[in-house]
């Protein structure tokens, strides 16, 4: 897990947490190859994802910042990912591919900061 960490923290410093300029940034949301279900999630990872759609203070279901950030950067509607009935907002082309592809992992070994 450490390797993990110091290496999505190695990228992120290398290439920043910020879409490329030279990407198309009207890309519009993404969603899982196949979209998750209640069922397929543990009740933990749900409970996780709660969590973090109350850290702007609203339970909404919108996840407004970035989880592969480790929720400290605002997310953008443009890199939205729907899992579990909720739309989690990434930073950038990376991190929203990142967590479509990854989310499980990424979501359970986040901590969530107390909500604002």
């Amino acid at each position: 897990m450490l390797y993990r960490v110091l290496l999505i923290t190695l990228t992120l410093s290398l290439f920043g947490c910020a879409p490329d300029a030279s990407t198309d940034q009207a890309t519009a949301t993404v969603e899982t190859a196949e979209p998750a279900t209640a069922g397929d999630a543990s009740a933990e990872l749900v409970a996780k994802l709660a969590l973090a759609d109350e850290v702007d203070g609203a339970s909404d279901h919108q996840i407004g910042k970035c989880y592969v950030c480790g929720l400290g950067m605002d997310g953008k509607p443009e890199f939205a990912v729907e899992v579990e009935g909720y739309t989690a907002h990434l930073c950038s082309d990376y991190c929203r591919e990142h967590f479509a592809n990854n989310w499980q992992s990424v979501v359970g070994e986040t901590d969530i900061p107390q909500s604002n």
